[in-house]
């Protein structure tokens, strides 16, 4: 699974993550001309792991 971090160039932390990358440079390019700052976009991989579980772990 890839998301795409949006973050200011020279502050730390991050202003939007998101998992449809038209969604973030659309976020990019609109929050940097209403700001004026420089920001940034990165895509970044996250390992995940996905768990079967069924409906008898759940019955009581």
């Amino acid at each position: 699974m890839t998301v795409w971090i949006v973050y200011l160039d020279d502050r730390p932390g991050f202003i939007g993550v998101f998992d449809v990358e038209d969604d973030a440079y659309e976020f990019q390019e609109k929050y940097a001309a209403e700001s004026g700052l420089s920001v940034l976009l990165t895509p970044v991989t996250l390992p995940y792991r996905q768990e079967v579980f069924t409906a008898s772990l759940y019955a009581k």
